[in-house]
């Protein structure tokens, strides 16, 4: 985003042409403020278009939620709140805020923000059986780890499965590996996990759940993910146990 950032001011400045800039939400907004200070002081035309989440998922601990619809305001020539989308909006008024916002952006950079409500789509992901990948659990009765939580009741027949996301502090992998063998129950990280790279550990979020059976327990430790796979998994599973330890609250479920 910063490069892009300053890739558009300098098509913007050659051809005083107004540059459009696009982000995700969250602090990709951030990342943009360079370039919008360098454009507000050489008054070069620029438009930043940011998507946001819905105001009902911030400061809750959803992913990709910051309060960003400020971030750029002190060095924009005008900052525009745009509402969730809805069927009832008045079109003719969003359209006219835009143009305004067009008209605004020839004197220095203009923040359009965006915030947009899920679901996004409604296809169901297609799942496959996945070799070597059992959500069984095992029917041994060891002893757990302290720091873990309890083990999934084998007497039930649940599918368990282990999630591991974002942490504000290391995990301990060896206990984390060592409890999932003991119980078989499959591990899976998410890319914002802090554990290392080991045979046991399934990466690659998307293509492994796209090819499980849904389990019938979660346990997530940690939050703040990134796929929305997972999220949908989450949601959809009928017990889930989710650990963390961030201070804001992660109760975006």
């Amino acid at each position: 985003e910063r490069s892009l950032g300053f890739f558009a001011l300098g098509n913007a400045k050659k051809s005083r042409i107004p540059a459009i800039v696009i982000t995700p939400s969250g602090s990709p907004v951030s990342n943009l403020l360079t370039s919008c200070t360098e454009a507000f002081y050489a008054q070069v035309p620029i438009l930043y278009l940011s998507a946001d989440r819905p105001p009902d998922l911030h400061d809750c601990g959803a992913n990709q939620s910051i309060n960003q619809a400020p971030l750029l305001s002190p060095m924009t020539k005008q900052t525009i709140q745009l509402p969730v989308p809805k069927q009832h909006h008045d079109l003719a008024k969003l359209a006219s805020t835009i143009q305004a916002a067009v008209l605004a952006s020839q004197r220095g950079p203009v923040h359009i923000n965006c915030p947009f409500e899920e679901p996004f789509f409604n296809a169901e992901p297609v799942k496959k059986s996945f070799p070597n990948l059992s959500l069984t659990p095992h029917k041994k009765q060891d002893p757990i780890t302290d720091t873990l939580p309890p083990k999934p009741s084998s007497n039930t027949g649940k599918k368990c499965l282990l999630i591991l996301a974002s942490t504000a502090a290391p995990l301990n992998q060896a206990e984390i590996l060592e409890w999932a063998r003991t119980h078989q129950v499959p591990l899976i990280a998410e890319c914002t996990s802090s554990l290392g790279l080991h045979p046991d550990i399934g990466r690659g979020m998307k293509t492994l759940l796209n090819h499980i059976d849904p389990p019938d327990r979660v346990i997530c430790i940690g939050s703040k993910w990134i796929s929305q796979r997972l999220q949908h998994l989450i949601q959809s599973t009928p017990e889930v146990l989710l650990e963390h330890d961030y201070e804001e609250t992660q109760d975006f479920l």
